[in-house]
């Protein structure tokens, strides 16, 4: 209740304010502003009703009755205060509250709820709608009355212009000063130079309708002109508005250069002279909103200049502290730009590089794979990433880099330029070395007999499992040696096992020996036992290489006392298979297995599983 008191407190005092400025604006018309019958040659009281309501459209019929009210209400004061007669009391506030609705409806239709005065058609729109329209419904009505009461068609014509002048210059006043969000305020050293423009061009209108003679009168139009120039909307508005109060005032109290004129009569004097200043607004007010346009156009161009200069020395300063190197080229590798982080990576600094081939930089074996990743750029594809190697100008050592290329900007001949970030990953490609060296020396460690080297239990699993496999997809044999050291026990006992692991190593060197190919597989199983894995090996092929084995251990002879031949000893067995279905790999295990069992009662011997 309280919010709805105060609010509606506030909407009574500003109705208020407005009744009381139209009725000041509408008694001064009427006393200062008037010659025969009080007929007003300037009527600027609809002025601030148009430019409260055209400021910004009210929601509702209900404020724009109020404001219509308030100004009817400030007629009437103004009539009674300036004894204008009963019948001007009556018809003066329905005229021009048939004005202003008028002016109002037709300006609302032209261009919505808020005029774009700053645009020559939106200050047509306005024009047209409160200097012709208006007036034309209700200043008709005020003009034939005066016409009538002063026996006198010129009285007639003097108030309608009056009220076209007083609205073409108070209500676009008017709403250069209420429409703030659309008027920028203009700089301190521009205000300053506006104001003293100002001054001046009011002290020579002064001047100019405070003498008699008519030469003075035309540099009027070339002040109006300079005004516009210097000043801008706002401050030419003002001026004009000011420097035609006081110059009707003069007229109409017959002095000024219009008095000068003929035809003598007062009336037409002031005609000319309302329509000399509608002319002289009407020029120059355009004059101002293309000198004000250029203005701002300027501004913004300063400001996206000073914008681009600060953004450009920010990614400049940016690019010259950057750990990375950045570096702009053509789709041909000129280079364009080059970071000083350049001489960091390289040994070369940015400028230097300029108008080089990047490719020159790059190591010879990876040029195709950044020509291929750089021919790769356009469609879908903005972005590419590759590792490389680029040559140390002065060490000429490699350099381990990581390069993210963008397609940048067009340049105005067509070309297209690439931004690329250049990162030196020479300290991660030598962590991940040293990483894969260790897991393969993990993995050795994982799959390697210590003693012998040979592949231990583990990878003999695994590599025979891999190796069955393949001889059943492909359809093609596969033969496994087993081998047993005979009697070695006995040798570690009677030898010592320094002696015992130095004849297992020198037995594991021949094993190895004997396996020819890539593809072959000698593994230390056990203690003393140890495997040869053979994929596409036919039995024959298997005996040989079992023959080989037990001839090159009886060849290095090997002393075993209580060996029955003397010499230290192996047993094989053998087995070859071409898998099925049902059959997996420890069905090859089992019969080597046999066949070594065989081979052991006649120590020295190879079997083969049959």
């Amino acid at each position: 209740m309280i919010r709805v008191s105060r609010h509606l407190r506030d909407a009574v005092a500003r109705l208020l304010a407005v009744a009381l400025g139209v009725g000041i604006l509408a008694a001064s018309s009427l006393y200062w502003c008037r010659f025969d019958a009080n007929i007003p040659t300037f009527w600027p009281a609809n002025a601030l009703p148009l430019a409260i309501l055209l400021a910004r459209r009210p929601s509702g019929w209900r404020p724009v009755a109020a404001v219509i009210a308030a100004a009817m209400a400030g007629n009437i004061l103004a009539c009674l205060v300036t004894d204008a007669g009963l019948a001007r009391t009556i018809l003066l506030p329905v005229a021009n509250a048939a004005e202003i609705a008028a002016a109002c409806a037709a300006a609302w239709a032209g261009f919505g709820p808020r005029p774009r005065i700053r645009r020559l058609d939106g200050l047509a729109r306005v024009l047209i709608s409160i200097g012709l329209i208006g007036p034309a419904v209700g200043g008709s009505l005020i003009a034939a009355e005066a016409a009538l009461a002063a026996d006198d068609p010129m009285a007639g014509l003097v108030w309608f212009m009056a009220h076209a002048l007083g609205n073409i210059l108070f209500t676009t006043a008017g709403l250069v000063l209420l429409n703030r969000t659309a008027t920028p305020l203009l700089p301190r050293r521009a205000r300053l130079r506006a104001t003293l423009a100002l001054a001046l061009s009011l002290a020579l209108s002064v001047l100019t309708f405070h003498q008699s003679s008519l030469p003075p009168l035309f540099i009027m139009p070339l002040v109006f002109a300079a005004l516009a120039i210097i000043a801008g909307l706002e401050f030419t508005c003002v001026a004009i508005a000011l420097i035609a109060l006081s110059a009707l005032f003069r007229t109409a109290m017959g002095h000024g250069p219009i008095a000068a004129i003929e035809p003598s009569h007062i009336g037409a004097r002031i005609l000319l002279l309302q329509a000399f200043l509608a002319a002289s607004f009407i020029a120059a007010i355009p004059i101002a909103l293309l000198f004000e346009r250029h203005t701002r156009i300027i501004a913004r161009l300063r400001d996206q200049k000073a914008a681009i200069v600060s953004r450009a020395a920010r990614f400049q300063g940016l690019a010259e502290i950057a750990a990375d190197t950045i570096v702009v080229t053509l789709v041909d590798g000129t280079i364009l730009y080059a970071s000083p982080a350049a001489q960091r990576l390289i040994g070369v600094t940015g400028d230097a590089l300029a108008g080089r081939s990047a490719f020159d930089l790059v190591a010879p074996e990876d040029l195709a794979a950044i020509r291929a990743a750089m021919a790769s750029l356009g469609g879908d594809t903005t972005e590419v990433t590759a590792e490389l190697r680029l040559r140390h100008h002065s060490t000429a050592a490699p350099v381990w880099t990581e390069i993210k290329t963008r397609i940048g900007a067009r340049r105005a001949d067509q070309s297209v330029e690439l931004v690329s970030v250049v990162r030196d990953i020479s300290a991660r490609r030598a962590a991940e070395e040293r990483r894969d060296a260790d897991l393969l020396r993990l993995d050795r460690l994982a799959n390697t007999d210590s003693l012998t080297g040979l592949a231990n239990r583990r990878r003999f699993t695994a590599h025979l499992e891999s190796e069955w496999r393949r001889a059943y997809r492909e359809g093609i044999d596969i033969a496994l040696i087993l081998i047993d050291v005979d009697l070695f026990k006995p040798y570690n006992d009677l030898y010592g096992h320094p002696m015992g692991d130095r004849a297992l190593q020198q037995i594991a060197a021949i094993v190895e020996a004997s396996a020819l190919r890539a593809a072959d597989l000698a593994c230390r199983i056990g203690g003393e036992e140890f495997a040869v894995i053979l994929p596409l090996t036919f039995q024959s092929g298997a005996r040989a290489v079992a023959e080989r084995i037990r001839d090159g251990i009886r060849d290095i002879h090997l002393i075993h006392e209580k060996s029955p031949s003397g010499v230290l000893s192996v047993s094989i067995g053998i087995d070859c298979i071409r898998p099925d279905q049902e059959a997996g790999a420890q069905s090859l295990i089992d019969r080597a297995d046999k066949a070594l069992y065989r081979a052991k009662q006649r120590r020295g011997s190879i079997v083969i599983a049959t």
